[in-house]
């Protein structure tokens, strides 16, 4: 039978998108917006420039009384013409973000969003950049996935500068892979058959205890297996976390939400993090092999 050709599941980057940016802060929404705002003010400064014309135009002498009517109307024009654009440039800049805050303050939007400590939102999990960042300013990492294949691998070199610093924690939450109930339901979730599915987290777990080759001396990697099926996916660092969930309609790209340490989202996920890990199984670290006895000889 011909291989099964690999279906991404949500959670993780598809190859033909992985290099896509969000709408989060990363460089390529700055940079967007960047172009966005830059051509909205050269199309303000060019329409004010054509009001100018018209307003210098206005100024030239004649006295025919078809050029008085003329000269009457481009003065108005171009006067007008100048002062639209000024409204605009001041709406945009600050009057739309003065009415926002209304909006929120009045419906107390805000203090939701600040309580809950949301900090960005991405319409999808593999247009996340800030990877990198979040690996390097952090301690302790505590991951649940499914098996997360596309994403752990194109993190490799992340995970190996990570668990290469002193007194770094790594803790890897899989779904059992000898819980026929776990793999069958996600094994019909991500449209693979049993095997495939019990396959790709065996996969995962080789993956991080391959890992073990980066520690440093003060570092560690716990390989947890839990008997619940993830219900969204989630990587918690030591300041933010990040909560990626499935769809329900197959490989679709799915949202991704940030949320920092002081809120309510991130306690949520850490209370879920100790829990599962409770019911779980520790994976035990391979043996190391034995260095070969040394035969002393004795000298005379």
């Amino acid at each position: 039978m011909p291989e099964k050709e690999h279906r991404p599941t949500p959670h993780e980057p598809r190859s033909d998108i992985q290099q896509a940016m969000p709408r989060r802060r990363n460089s390529t929404s700055l940079t967007a917006r960047h172009l966005t705002d830059t051509g909205h003010l050269l199309w303000a400064w060019g329409i004010a420039a054509f009001g100018l014309i018209l307003l210098f135009a206005s100024q030239y002498p004649g006295n025919h009384w078809m050029w008085k009517i003329t000269r009457a109307v481009l003065n108005d024009l171009g006067g007008l013409i100048i002062a639209s654009v000024a409204l605009g440039l001041v709406w945009d800049k600050y009057g739309k973000r003065t009415f926002r805050d209304e909006l929120f303050a009045q419906y107390d939007i805000g203090a939701d969003i600040r309580d809950a400590g949301i900090e960005g939102f991405v319409e999808a999990f593999q247009d996340i950049t800030e990877w990198d960042e979040l690996f390097e300013r952090s301690q302790h990492i505590d991951i649940f996935v499914g098996y997360a294949s596309s994403w752990r691998g194109s993190r490799r070199r992340d995970f190996q500068s990570f668990l290469g610093k002193d007194n770094t924690h790594l803790r890897v939450i899989l779904p059992d892979f000898t819980d026929g109930k776990v793999v069958a339901q996600l094994a019909h979730r991500f449209g693979y058959t049993d095997e495939d599915l019990k396959k790709r987290i065996q996969d995962a777990v080789q993956f991080y205890q391959d890992l073990r080759t980066a520690l440093a001396p003060t570092s560690t990697i716990e390989i947890w297996l839990s008997p619940m099926a993830p219900q969204f996916s989630c990587y918690r660092f030591d300041n933010q976390v990040v909560v990626a969930y499935y769809s329900h309609l197959g490989p679709e790209a799915v949202p991704a939400i940030f949320a920092g340490a002081n809120g309510s989202l991130f306690r949520f996920v850490q209370r879920e993090i100790d829990g599962i890990i409770k019911v779980s199984k520790k994976v035990p670290a391979p043996e190391q092999p034995q260095a070969p006895a040394q035969t002393l000889t004795q000298r005379h």
